[in-house]
């Protein structure tokens, strides 16, 4: 693991906290699905809890500030290759409202279990129409100068098919995405070979309002590889997974 892997988290926190802000909202969230899988790719193939941390309405140099920190812990340990109950991976997001609709984000992915961390920088555009569609461009720039080796660049464009009320207090969603990815990230995450359609899925989701502050929500995903000289088969292992999503806002 890279000894450098506090630094830009400690200076990121620094910053944020030393700047005016106004009043932050936290929302503790908590999900436990069947399997972990990130941009298509299985991760863990049992059963994960993921637990967050978000927190928002801040501001930095005027512009709004939210910060998140993810955890995957492993409830199974996919055939033996992960630690049942223990966290694999930490992460930390943040993320700047720009003018003109743009989000700037910073996130540092940390492994506990000894691989080195990584680190994106990502952009996004949402537009307020039909759909609703979001792209977001992740740059990775966790690579060595010494060894000259870059996990390149991932794309995602997402739309919200349908949401709504279905029930008092009750609402659902149904949302699509697909993913680009270049060839770097392709071969180092995908097991590809080269760029191209990296994964998409169908996601449907429900979620309760069971008091004035929690939640407590169910969610389904569809995923699968596009091009498989992108994605592997074998990287795209689990095409259904789902389960459980809670949260409280204080």
């Amino acid at each position: 693991m890279s000894k450098y892997w506090l630094m830009p988290i400690t200076a990121a926190v620094a910053v944020a906290f030393s700047a005016p802000t106004k009043a932050a909202d936290v929302t503790v969230s908590g999900d436990v699905l069947s399997s972990y899988v990130w941009r298509g790719v299985e991760v863990n193939g049992d059963a994960v809890l993921q637990p967050a941390v978000d927190v928002a309405g801040m501001e930095l140099f005027g512009l709004p500030l939210g910060i998140n920190v993810w955890g995957n812990m492993d409830l199974g340990d996919n055939d033996g290759a992960l630690d049942s109950g223990e966290f694999s991976e930490v992460d930390l997001t943040l993320t700047l409202e720009l003018p003109l609709g743009l989000n700037l984000g910073y996130i540092e992915y940390w492994f506990p279990g000894g691989a080195d961390s990584a680190r994106e920088v990502s952009l996004s555009y949402g537009l307020d129409v039909v759909l609703q569609p979001e792209l977001t461009v992740y740059f990775d720039v966790s690579d060595d100068p010494e060894e000259g080796e870059s996990a390149d660049y991932y794309a995602n464009l997402g739309v919200t098919v349908w949401g709504g009320e279905v029930a008092e207090g009750t609402t659902a969603s149904v949302g699509a995405a697909i993913g680009y990815s270049g060839e770097d990230h392709a071969v180092l995450y995908g097991g590809g070979t080269d760029s191209g359609f990296f994964d998409w899925s169908v996601t449907v989701s429900a979620t309760k309002q069971i008091s004035d502050a929690a939640t407590l929500g169910l969610t389904v995903t569809y995923t699968d590889n596009v091009d498989d000289d992108a994605l592997s088969d074998a990287a795209a292992d689990t095409d259904v997974f789902g389960g459980i999503t809670g949260a409280v806002a204080f």
